[in-house]
């Protein structure tokens, strides 16, 4: 007798219990594998006829192994008077009345042959009349005898609490499937009731086990019976509907256990109102077979995913949940200790709630995201804290100035810093900014940004291009250019396509962020100027939101499926590094980008001029095809400028080498771009005067109403 400390209470677990559950786990295993050879053997048949044709087989390979392990058993108690053909014959046939699989076949049969009947298939029908029959009444048994199956009468009903659970699904089979006219559907629904009586045979095998137990060495096993099992769920059923006193509702739980050990309701029961702190409430179950640890790791598992929920939605709805991480910190902590606490209650181990090691592995990710400036992580958090102070305090400091100063180096290296470890990396911090403040170097500092924020299989797919380093660019610049109608001096600096051959994408140029795209119907052409934009995010699924100062936000989608939540983001922040770079380029740095890029010669006043300019636009001095150049005048008839010393206008033929003052109004004087107007000849006779586009900054003659490069209203 074997006892169990169950809850302060004990449970007294008897020698024939111990019998019983001896047997049950000896032949479990021969009735669980036969179920499952059962489906591979019924879908292969693939017809009634075939099925009915081989349930001999089915039913003699199905039962032959646990016949086998009957004897073995009963030789492990000095029983060698049997073998499997005699304890067949004497116990198993004796103890019921029907053999449950051959029952079903009939069932089966006879629906198929009247299917066969109503088609007046009339030689089909003989020929499966006759198969079939000749298969129904029991064939067989390969080890050396006939089993009598179905043909012997006189059967008696084991008084069995182990076979009471099965027979009613096939006891009427044959009368509680309805006729069908299709064989496939008789095929198909037969399946699972076929699988039930083949287990319900074997189940009466090893009911005559018990019996031939008891007969032949004396061993009684004490199974449940129905009466006890009704009995333990009454008990069950008034203690969780709360009818038991409390005095006497551990006692009553207690007795439910003792009627009915194999019941995962009674045990699940004691463990959630009173634990199981020795383990002996889980011992027990195991030994009965009875999947306690299972539902407890599935309750604590849910428990934990519940917890988790409620206290960390933000990080489970979030699409950035690196960011959402770190908002929550504290949340997570009580999480995790809400959870651990919990397994100690429960007298769990932690490895049960998958969630604590999922918040102790965010916990972590925190601490280093916390730690962590600039792609350096520091030992403390307060030490890279006071890091990011300094690089605040270093940026407050070159906010407004010119970098390329000489003053402004040493105005930076004096602020007041906190930390040695950034004074030990100013240098470097220095140089940083001065490189990707440097226009010359704008599409080096691109490439870089791009390789570092993406992985080469996303730079290899042929969507990113950023001129004579990425893609190839130039295919598509002429369309792009018609499409989104860049101004003059708007000098492209990258393109994330969005369909194929860049028909639609985003576009950053030294002045706008351009979302454009070119359809049949409607088109989409939109421009955002560069120091207007604060932030680029990726907040859902391929939707990314702009926030623009003094602007409501404006949503794009990069229609990249393929692209994952990490790399939407990286994407995102991506952009956000690249405006920044063209946002701290110096105004006059950013404007003259095109003219940076694209010049194809210096005038001698240091201008950058551009292959089709004849004259420089701050000197006004002509170029001519030698490459020399000239100073000029302005024709007071046409307006246009005019080498000094020419005697005819080159443009209208007007005479100029008669005017008293032509020598001196050789140099108009340069227009700066915050003057509306100016005098450039007043001794002419007449006075010709220019304009300053006030958006693109060109030279506007007088006369004109709109800017020649851009459009714009000269007012």
């Amino acid at each position: 007798m074997t006892t169990y400390d169950i809850s302060g209470n004990t449970v007294s677990i008897s020698t024939e219990m111990e019998n019983e559950r001896y047997l049950l786990s000896a032949t479990d295993e021969y009735i669980k594998s036969a179920g499952e050879v059962f489906d591979d053997w019924y879908l292969a048949k693939g017809s009634c006829y075939a099925v009915v044709e081989d349930a001999d087989n089915l039913y003699n390979g199905s039962i032959e192994p646990l016949l086998n392990k009957s004897i073995d058993i009963l030789n492990a108690q000095g029983v060698y008077s049997l073998d499997e053909q005699s304890f067949y014959d004497k116990y198993v046939v004796t103890s019921r009345t029907t053999v449950h699989t051959f029952e079903v076949i009939h069932a089966m049969n006879k629906e198929t042959e009247a299917v066969d009947l109503r088609k007046e298939e009339e030689e089909m029908y003989r020929q499966a009349r006759k198969a079939g029959r000749g298969r129904v009444v029991g064939g067989g048994f390969g080890v050396g005898g006939a089993i009598k199956g179905m043909a012997q009468a006189g059967m008696m009903n084991a008084a069995s609490g182990m076979a009471h659970s099965a027979v009613n699904l096939v006891g009427n089979i044959g009368s509680g499937i309805a006729a069908s006219s299709d064989k496939a559907a008789i095929f198909n629904k037969y399946r699972e009731p076929l699988k039930t009586a083949l287990i319900q045979d074997l189940c009466d095998i090893r009911n005559a086990i018990r019996i031939a137990l008891q007969k032949e060495a004396g061993i009684v096993c004490k199974y449940v019976t129905v009466s006890e099992s009704d009995k333990a769920k009454a008990i069950w059923n008034n203690y969780r509907l709360g009818r038991i006193p409390a005095e006497r509702k551990k006692e009553q739980i207690i007795d439910a256990l003792t009627l009915n050990p194999y019941s995962i309701e009674i045990y699940d029961s004691i463990w959630e109102d009173y634990g199981d702190e020795n383990g002996e409430l889980r011992k027990m179950a195991t030994y009965f077979g009875v999947p306690l640890e299972q539902q407890i790791a599935e309750i604590a598992e849910q428990y934990g995913n519940d917890l988790f929920t409620k206290n960390c939605s933000l990080y489970e709805e979030s699409f950035d949940k690196k960011t959402a991480t770190v908002q929550i910190e504290n949340q997570i902590k009580a999480t995790l200790d809400g959870l651990v606490q919990y397994c100690k209650r429960q007298t769990i181990s932690e490895d049960n709630i998958s969630k604590i090691a999922q918040c102790k592995q965010l916990l972590e990710e925190i601490d280093i995201e916390v730690r962590t400036v600039k792609g350096v992580t520091y030992d403390t958090r307060e030490l890279a804290e006071n890091v990011r102070k300094d690089f605040a305090t270093f940026y407050r400091a070159l906010q407004g100035k010119d970098i390329f100063e000489k003053e402004t180096y040493e105005y930076l290296k004096s602020a007041d810093y906190i930390t040695e470890e950034f004074k030990g990396i100013f240098e470097s911090v220095f140089g940083t900014e001065y490189g990707l403040r440097t226009p010359e170097k704008i599409y080096e500092n691109f490439d870089f940004i791009v390789r570092q924020s993406l992985t080469d299989e996303i730079i290899k797919g042929g969507w990113i291009d950023i001129p004579d380093h990425i893609g190839s660019f130039s295919s598509k610049e002429t369309m792009i250019s018609s499409v989104t109608g860049t101004l003059p001096e708007e000098l492209i600096l990258a393109l994330f396509d969005r369909s194929s051959k860049g028909k639609s994408g985003i576009l950053l140029t030294n002045r706008f962020l351009r979302i454009y795209a070119k359809g049949l119907l409607l088109g989409e052409n939109l421009a955002y100027p560069i120091e207007q934009i604060e932030k680029i995010e990726c907040q859902e699924n391929d939707t990314y939101v702009i926030s623009i100062q003094e602007q409501g936000p404006v949503t794009f989608s990069m229609k990249r499926t393929d692209l994952t939540v990490d790399e939407q983001l990286a994407f995102s922040d991506m952009l956000n590094e690249l405006i920044r770079i063209v946002k701290n380029l110096s105004t006059e740095n950013r404007l003259q980008l095109f003219r940076i890029y694209k010049h194809t010669k210096i005038c001698r006043c240091g201008m950058l001029l551009l292959a089709d300019e004849k004259i420089c636009p701050s000197c006004k001095c002509m170029i001519k095809d030698n490459g020399e150049f000239v100073e000029t005048q302005i024709c007071p008839k046409c307006n246009n400028y005019v080498q000094i010393g020419k005697k005819f206008c080159s443009i209208c033929g007007y005479q100029l080498d008669g005017n008293e003052d032509s020598s001196n109004i050789s140099e108009v004087e340069e227009v700066k771009s915050d003057a509306n107007e100016k005098d450039v000849s007043e001794n002419l006779g007449e006075t010709v005067k220019e304009f300053v586009c006030p958006k693109c900054h060109s030279i506007v003659k007088a006369g004109k109403k709109f800017c020649s490069k851009c459009g714009t209203k000269i007012q």
